[in-house]
């Protein structure tokens, strides 16, 4: 486990990025059970063992040129 995004469309936005630079990422299935849509819970964002060191350096760039505001942390409100 490389990360633990707040809710799963974090998640899916920080492994899209890693893809994208090469580093092969998944969010753990069992995180991402919800009833309807995505879940407002809490997911791991995994990488083979090799990887984890570059995978977290690149989200801490990431933290850091798009800094999440302490609202935005927050899932979105589901009807």
């Amino acid at each position: 486990m490389v990360a633990t995004a707040p809710y799963q469309l974090q998640a899916e936005i920080w492994r899209e990025f890693l893809q994208q630079n090469g580093i092969p990422a998944t969010i753990n299935a069992s995180d991402t059970t919800s009833f309807l849509g995505l879940s407002p819970f809490p997911c791991r964002l995994l990488t083979p063992a090799e990887h984890a060191d570059a995978a977290r350096a690149l989200l801490e760039e990431l933290a850091q040129a798009v800094p999440i505001e302490e609202d935005e942390a927050d899932p979105p409100d589901h009807p």
